[in-house]
């Protein structure tokens, strides 16, 4: 079990340890922090319980329903509260590598963190459009804003979400919900203010 976070540091595991760890039937488990775990376990029931719902409606319904008419995940919006702390010192040490030039670079033979199809899901949700800019959550009530940690709980998901069975046109949003009534002085919900 590993807290670790950095996607390409994970990436070279799985790569260098992840056949002999299979055959010794051993576990491996990175990104078991605070963000991730229930970035994931939220999107996993989440989907389980539309199938149960899904499941439910269609056993209580006269009209069979075709195989493949379940509901599935289409979308997973996170909203992050934070309170207290401060910003993690593996992930500010990661920023700073990154910005010295010493991020892991891929290399030949490396796997893909998560399925080539879900590329477009993960660009989308990391976009300056979905990503930075202030949104308004009409299921909260208030502003939210960039979650740092999206750079690393949009890639899980999109790894997770094959397992998981959701297509590659599910559509991931994790934000930070930023507090206080929206006005001039807290840039419109975007500095927190309680």
């Amino acid at each position: 079990v590993d807290i670790t976070g950095e996607v390409p540091w994970v990436s070279r595991m799985i790569t260098d340890y992840d056949d002999q760890a299979k055959r010794a039937g051993v576990c491996l488990l990175p990104f078991s922090g605070y963000d991730c775990v229930p970035a994931e376990l939220g999107m996993y029931l989440a989907g389980r319980a539309l199938e149960t719902s899904a499941a439910s409606s269609s056993s209580s319904s006269s009209s069979s329903s075709a195989p493949g008419d379940n509901p599935v995940l289409g979308q997973i919006n996170l909203a992050f509260r934070n309170k207290g702390g401060g910003f993690p010192r593996g992930t500010l040490n990661t920023l700073l590598d990154g910005f010295d030039g010493n991020a892991p670079e891929r290399k030949e033979g490396d796997v893909r963190f998560y399925p080539r199809e879900y590329r477009t899901v993960a660009k989308t949700a990391l976009s300056p459009s979905g990503f930075v800019l202030p949104r308004w959550s009409n299921q909260l009530g208030t502003y939210t804003g960039p979650n740092f940690m999206a750079a690393i709980n949009v890639p899980i998901l999109c790894r997770a979400a094959p397992t998981f069975g959701f297509s590659s046109d599910l559509v991931i949003s994790d934000r930070s919900v930023v507090s206080g009534k929206p006005s001039l002085l807290n840039a419109y919900g975007l500095i927190p203010t309680q």
